[in-house]
């Protein structure tokens, strides 16, 4: 509309003139000047409303999980005494972020006016994220000129996965679960203490107990419980071809923070994590201790189901190069007879974990289902 109201003022402006040449009266070379002069004071007054807006903005949180909702507050001031009696306010945000509140706003600024914006965005996915690109439209009151003041100072958001506490899980009888007293030197349980002793040549200075040696007037080292950690490998389904079958966005996002709930489950029982994924990358992660949750949540949010190569090739490709003797768990949006075929090839104890509206059931190995675990039904899965 403004861009017609323009063309339609420029024509009578352009007749106006061609009128008031060809015919030399007085009047119309008067209306002429007017009109010339509310065009002109419109380029002038936007180009003045150009300057003087200026938009702060800030959000509640830097690091949220999916599902969370994320407050963006936005300050925008009209510094000028004219009043901007037309402006159009857009926040740009990622087409993946879903913003339960409109992103445009038609706005009236009085003298040095600052009016204050909440927006509350509701992070459905993993990912990193830059949010606060802000552009204002500001018109004269005749709605003739415009301009447009674009703000880029981002605000980077990273959302995780979201982690749930999981009810203890099944794994296949043959799988070692937690952690077992052992006799050997192997991985040392720093949180309990089970002997002071005097110290001896060759024992780590850390291990020293420097207050009671203070007392004592003699070196004494702390001895730790010995512990050995079984491992878990973990497999997970990356590959686009489930797309194609009705696998979704929103599924792919269950499924990871069931994969994000299970690592964060297992490293609390201490034990020590191999998570292979068939994503793009070919990630993977090893983790032993809880410093190294970290880089799993890192690979995750980063996670996306884009691999050319099916599953089944995949676990076939590393299975080759890994220990039998290990615990394996798969996770995959949906079974595939190539995959049950693979995992009976094996004839190794692994644990499967799909969707409940999976097709194929398997016989010879037990699987268990996302959503249920997760408490959501295959609707909304």
């Amino acid at each position: 509309m403004t861009l017609n109201f323009k063309r339609a003022f420029n024509i009578l402006l352009g007749v106006i003139f061609l009128a008031a040449l060809l015919s030399g009266g007085t009047t119309l070379y008067y209306f002429l000047i007017v009109l010339l002069t509310v065009r002109i004071g419109a380029v002038l007054m936007v180009r003045h409303h150009q300057k003087n807006i200026y938009v702060l903005y800030y959000a509640s949180e830097n690091t949220v999980h999916t599902g969370d909702a994320l407050e963006v507050e936005y300050k925008v001031s009209n510094t000028s005494f004219l009043p901007i009696t037309h402006s159009l306010i857009e926040f740009k945000m990622d087409n993946k972020m879903n913003a339960s509140t409109q992103l445009k706003e038609m706005a009236y600024f009085g003298s040095q006016q600052r009016i204050n914006f909440s927006k509350e965005i509701i992070c459905r996915y993993r990912g990193y994220y830059s949010i606060g690109q802000v552009t204002v439209d500001v018109f004269d009151p005749l709605l003739l000129e415009k301009r447009t003041v674009f703000f880029d100072k981002e605000i980077d958001i990273t959302v995780y996965p979201r982690l749930v506490k999981l009810a203890p899980i099944k794994f296949h009888p043959k799988d070692l679960y937690g952690t077992l007293k052992s006799n050997q030197k192997t991985l040392e349980d720093r949180t309990n203490i089970v002997n002071i002793r005097r110290y001896e040549q060759g024992d780590q200075l850390k291990n020293i107990h420097w207050k009671l040696s203070a007392k004592r007037d003699e070196l004494l080292t702390k001895e730790f419980e010995q512990t050995v950690s079984s491992k878990l490998l973990i497999f997970v389904d990356g590959s686009k071809g489930h797309f194609e079958t009705g696998y979704t966005l929103d599924k792919e996002e269950y499924l990871v923070s069931f994969v994000a709930s299970l690592v964060k489950m297992a490293m609390d029982e201490s034990m020590q994590i191999k998570l292979i994924m068939n994503d793009s990358e070919g990630t993977v992660i090893e983790a032993s201790s809880a410093s190294d949750f970290g880089g799993c949540m890192e690979a995750l949010t980063k996670f996306e189901s884009s691999s050319e190569m099916p599953f089944d090739h995949f676990i076939r490709n590393h299975l080759q190069s890994e220990n039998r003797d290990e615990s394996y768990v798969l996770i995959t949006p949906a079974l595939t007879q190539a995959l049950l075929d693979r995992v009976d090839y094996t004839n190794s104890g692994v644990s499967v974990f799909t969707f409940s509206d999976s097709k194929l059931k398997p016989q010879r190995i037990t699987s268990q289902f996302i959503d249920q675990i997760l408490g959501v039904s295959s609707e909304q899965a």
